[in-house]
């Protein structure tokens, strides 16, 4: 019994292993709480100590960009960059000009700037305590 045990934690460990960070990211945006509710214009000032977190960021939508087929954005009015990855239908429900709630996890790129992968958007009726 001991044996199957290890077995399976083995066969677990190379399975998520595998799957990369993606599974563990997915997992924390769907059913993690969300670390800070950020307004977008103090998200490079607030959101360093959230990184590698699940944030809800509220913002209004300045450009959706469809170029990369599998990886869809929203950017908000001040730059931060949403990446909605495998979730196209709901990025394409999204319009410019929209205020909009996205909660996703927060990354630093190279250049320094915060954005959002993945990302979904959040009910607009849902509460929200910056």
């Amino acid at each position: 019994m001991r044996k199957l045990w290890i077995l399976l934690v083995f066969v677990l460990g190379v399975i998520f292993t595998g799957s990369g960070c993606g599974f563990i990211n997915g997992w924390k945006l769907d059913y993690g709480r969300a670390r800070a509710h950020i307004e977008e214009s103090n998200l490079a000032e607030r959101g360093k100590e959230f990184v590698g977190k699940k944030v809800v960021v509220r913002g209004v939508v300045k450009q959706i960009d469809f170029s990369e087929e599998e990886n869809p954005k929203i950017i908000l009015s001040h730059g931060t960059e949403c990446q909605f990855g495998k979730m196209k239908v709901m990025a394409e429900r999204i319009k410019v000009g929209d205020s909009v709630m996205i909660s996703g996890i927060l990354v630093k790129g190279k250049d320094e700037k915060l954005f959002l992968n993945p990302a979904m958007n959040r009910d607009p009726k849902a509460p929200f305590k910056p």
